[in-house]
Parts: structure tokens; sequence; C-alpha cells
């Protein structure tokens, strides 16, 4: 799908995301994208602003949730974990286009073939609402099981990184970062200081392939606004205090991209030595639902 406002020409993929977003009053794309089907099946994470659920990796590929045990997909098997949870190439019901408002409708029911290892029934919505230089996302979840349902999501958002360009980042940020065991790149559920290389990119110091970027964060109470500031226009990517974590990465410096991933949760959450409160791990009531906020803010430098 296809659509096009006063700032934007838009495109939806094959699973209902939005993947392009080019600003017209700079004639920019925002968002690192491209327009085969194929690819962006193969490899939803670069492109656009892919849901994940659970949000990055999973140890085993299982947790435990109330005494009782999920399974997913081990879809990386040299590290024997899922990445990226289980929604990534689930396309969606129904999409529905009505002026400046897109929605994607999606279910997950019995008659999904990965049912069995998370088996609630739920129902995602995604509002995208385009306005004056802006861009608002909703993300709806209605638990419609009989029983909790674990719930914590992310969104592996990638921007354009063009070559040609010195691009610069705000990340807010508290010196520290989740460390993450070297080799099977999972959290351990404690802290550490960030290097000074790292803490220079985040801080606007350096441009963003300065060094590789690949790591975890805690959000502030009151939710975060990223900025990031390229040659002809300032992105501010602002969400709500639900996602309590967020990733950076940029490709190990070898796209032309940079990920800022909200994350209502941190990597692993379910599995890690840390209490729900502090992992992000949420319980969803039988009828419950829960409302996930992002915008997008684009300007042109010097606005």
């Amino acid at each position: 799908m296809n659509i096009e406002t006063k700032d934007f020409l838009a495109s939806f993929g094959p699973t209902g995301n939005l993947v392009r977003l080019f600003f017209k009053p700079c004639s920019c794309e925002i968002f690192h994208w491209c327009n085969e089907e194929s690819e962006l099946l193969s490899h939803p994470q670069y492109y656009g602003v892919p849901l994940l659920f659970p949000p990055n990796r999973t140890e085993n590929g299982s947790f435990r949730f109330q005494n009782r045990v999920y399974r997913m997909k081990i879809n990386d098997p040299v590290n024997h974990y899922n990445v990226h949870g289980f929604l990534l190439d689930k396309r969606p019901g129904k999409m529905v286009h009505e002026g400046d408002l897109v929605r994607s409708v999606l279910r997950w029911t019995p008659k999904d073939t990965d049912f069995a290892g998370f088996p609630h029934e739920f129902e995602l919505v995604m509002e995208y609402r385009f306005g004056p230089g802006s861009v608002r996302m909703e993300t709806t979840i209605t638990n419609h099981s009989k029983t909790d349902m674990p719930c914590g999501i992310g969104f592996h958002t990638a921007f354009a990184a063009p070559r040609d360009e010195k691009i610069f980042l705000h990340v807010p940020n508290d010196g520290t970062f989740w460390h993450v065991h070297p080799s099977k790149r999972l959290p351990d559920g404690t802290k550490e200081k960030l290097s000074p290389e790292v803490a220079a990119v985040l801080d606007g110091k350096e441009e963003t392939r300065f060094c590789n970027l690949g790591a975890q964060f805690s959000a502030r109470n009151g939710g975060e606004c990223f900025q990031i500031l390229r040659k002809e226009v300032l992105i501010r990517y602002a969400v709500d205090p639900k996602f309590r974590f967020f990733a950076v990465w940029n490709g190990e410096r070898k796209r032309d991209l940079i990920c800022l991933e909200p994350m209502s949760c941190l990597g692993n959450a379910p599995n890690l030595p840390l209490p729900p409160q502090e992992s992000g791990v949420r319980a969803l009531a039988p009828g419950e639902t829960i409302v996930f906020a992002m915008e997008f803010l684009i300007s042109p430098r010097g606005n």
C-alpha cells in the first residue's frame, strides 16, 4: 500500500508495517528501505518500522511465565535463540486507508501454525496518523484469551544513514548500558559503564559510524525523545513511558542505517534474574487492552 499526504510519500510492506517515509519538503528518505517484497520478507528488521513481539533475543527460544512454558522458533541456530519474536513475518488480516489514517489489524488465533508455543488469542491493531511533518503510531493489543498473557513489544526502527552524509544522534542515557554476554549476545541483568567512544556518539559529539553500536539502555520514567541530525532534516522520535528500554544499533557500520529501537522490556526479559518491575515483563489480563504510542516529528534543518 502506498499513500501520499501533504508532507509525505509512504509505503507499507507485506507485513503491514511502515517501510518508507519520504519527506517531500526536503526530498529526503527518512527510513532505510527498499521496494522489493522478497527482501522485505527476508530481512524485515532492516527496513522501516518492523514490530518485534517479544523484542530482541530469547535464549533457547523459550521462557517461563506464571508456571507456563512458552516456545518460539529457533531462528538463529548458531546461537540457539529466537531473534525478534514471532510476528515479524506475519501478514495482517486487514489494512484500511482512510484519509491521513492507515490501520493494520492482526489476529493471533489457534489457526496460526505456531500458536501452541504462544497459546493466547489476541488482536494487535496498528494505526498510523499522518500530520504536518509528523507521523503518530499507536499499537493496541487486546488479550482475548482466558489467562494472563505475557506482553512485550519493540520496534526495530531503521533510519536511513547515507554514507555521503555525516549523521549525528542525541540519545538520552545515564552513562550505563545493560551488559550483554559477548558470545551469547544476551543481557545478564547487570549494568556496565559506557565506553567513551559510544558515549560520544550517543551525546552527538561524534557521527554514527565513529564506532560499532549495539547496546540496550534504560529509558527515563517520562518517555524518551531521540534526535537524528542529518544534512537537511532534523528527525525527532518520541516514545511513551511504556517503552522502558531501548537499543541502538548501526549494523556494525556495514549498512546505510541507524536503528533506534524502543522496547517495553529487556531482551530475554522473562529469563533474567530480575523482578518484572525491573525487566519490564508485563502480564496482560484476560480482556485487557494496552496502547503503546510513538511519534516521528520531522522538520527541515534550521526550523
